[in-house]
């Protein structure tokens, strides 16, 4: 691993968290009214959650009485149970190394306790003494939502409520989903859960100036995430690739390397089979719900979703939910980062899925809006239109802003809002939609002028024929 990549990358991916836990500490050491005492840092697996923890307890294990646990060590097999005396011992162990012996004595054979409860007392005699030595005890925990729900339940009611009460406790810790302590008023009080982002093409662009010109593709490349766009650099290093005209020149080639040796070998080689190719599918879904898999999965994964009925379906979105966001225009969509990288990798490595899956989404639309108008179906239509005329002409993974993908979709625009005699005019509310389509990150740039003037004359002819209406109706009553 190149460390001084490692070091710039993370440095800049990390700037304000870095800042958040300086204050943090700061807060408590101070005894700031109303201050938090637990830090949580979430996000899905690849935005450097570890090396963020890392870099804190290298920044820190020195100056304060700290313990850093990866939680994951201390599985037993299977995953189900934690071996909790041990990462207790291991606690206790970190901490007693950085205090004076006089304000925390320790007896020579703790290492060999059994009892949960006396490691327990242990730990928090330490964090006690620590108080009492005008030190605040730093404690890190990644990968806090591995350890079993009775377990963690344990965890808060024996450590984390009574180490509180002392004030002088501050315990940052990282998990896949943002964290709740429901089972305890006093400690989701003092809880703050701050989820890690990934980097965009400035961010990269500052981390890494020599590469300033190919930013917005590092960024295309690996979602922004800091461990494969330091990976990914570590690639074009090796590969002696120094400027833009050198990474053009080497594209395909070094993407489709990066893709198998990164992003399969390590992203998704975790993840089941049926878990993956669900991951695949729904990453080039701009937005799912319920009715959209039960629409779209069983045609292209008929295993085993042809079984499956709604409540199978909210099941399996909280299964995903490390990687799930909530939109808030409503449904569903993979995290930004993950989808961008993760679309990417399908679009290179597996182009007929891109293909099959785009064909299916605008299938199932264009099939929606021949039974109802809704605003999101004619704008997801034209997202999948533009997506497969870009597969099915070669695009490639960097495409640019080309007249014959705006005509296809002001086309495709243009023939479902004239067609059927005008009728679907009168269903559509044009101005939202207008507006819409011009805060789309994906769709503005392929509205053409002239759709504009289409819109605004259907806005204006609309109007018209609203208010001649209104005309019609005193007349009609006058007559009658």
């Amino acid at each position: 691993m190149d460390k001084e990549v490692h070091s710039r990358v993370y440095e800049s991916a990390r700037q304000q968290e870095r800042e958040r836990v300086r204050a943090f500490i700061e807060d408590i050491k101070n005894e700031i009214a109303g201050a938090p005492f637990f830090l949580n840092l979430f996000a899905p697996k690849g935005f450097g959650k570890t090396a963020f923890l890392g870099q804190i307890w290298e920044n820190y294990e020195r100056v304060l009485p700290a313990s850093l646990v990866r939680v994951g060590d201390f599985r037993k097999e299977g995953g189900e149970t934690l071996a909790l005396n041990d990462l207790l011992v291991h606690i206790i162990r970190d901490l007693g190394e950085r205090l004076p012996r006089r304000v925390a004595p320790l007896p020579p054979d703790y290492e060999e306790l059994t009892n949960e409860k006396q490691l327990a007392e242990l730990l928090l005699n330490l964090i006690s003494g620590a108080k009492d030595y005008e030190k605040v005890t730093l404690l890190l925990m990644d990968d806090y939502d591995l350890m079993p729900e009775k377990q963690r339940r344990w965890f808060q009611e024996n450590i984390f409520s009574p180490a509180a009460r002392t004030r002088k406790i501050a315990v940052i810790l990282t998990s896949a989903t943002e964290l709740r302590f429901t089972e305890s008023f006093d400690l989701r009080m003092r809880l703050e859960c701050r989820e890690l982002r990934s980097l965009d093409p400035e961010a990269i662009s500052r981390a890494l100036p020599e590469y300033e010109g190919i930013a917005g593709e590092i960024h295309r490349i690996t979602g922004g995430l800091p461990l494969l766009t330091e990976k990914f650099i570590e690639q074009l290093k090796a590969s002696q690739v120094a400027t833009s005209a050198d990474f053009q020149a080497h594209a395909q080639e070094l993407t489709g390397k990066y893709y198998r040796a990164y992003v399969e070998n390590r992203v998704l080689a975790d993840l089941a089979p049926d878990v993956l190719e669900t991951m695949l599918t729904l990453t080039l879904l701009r937005r799912f719900d319920v009715k959209v898999l039960k629409k779209i999965l069983p045609d292209l994964l008929p295993e085993p979703y042809q079984s499956y009925g709604t409540a199978d379906y909210l099941d399996l979105i909280d299964h995903l939910r490390p990687w799930v966001e909530w939109r808030r225009q409503g449904g569903y969509t993979l995290n930004p980062a993950f989808r961008l990288m993760l679309q990417g990798y399908v679009l290179t490595i597996k182009p007929d899925l891109y293909k099959r899956v785009n064909r299916a989404a605008e299938v199932m639309y264009r099939g929606w809006l021949e039974s109802e108008y809704r605003e999101h179906y004619l704008i997801e239509l034209l997202y999948h239109v533009l997506a497969l005329h870009r597969a099915e002409e070669a695009y490639g993974l960097f495409p640019v802003h080309d007249e014959m993908s705006q005509i296809r979709v002001s086309d495709e625009l243009l023939k479902y809002l004239t067609g059927d005699g005008g009728h679907r005019v009168q269903e559509a509310d044009l101005d939202s939609l207008r507006n819409s389509l011009k805060q789309d990150p994906d769709l503005k740039y392929y509205i053409s002028e002239d759709v504009e003037d289409t819109i605004q004359a259907l806005i204006d002819q609309k109007i018209k024929e609203e208010e001649a209406q209104k005309k019609i109706i005193p007349l009609s009553s006058k007559a009658g």
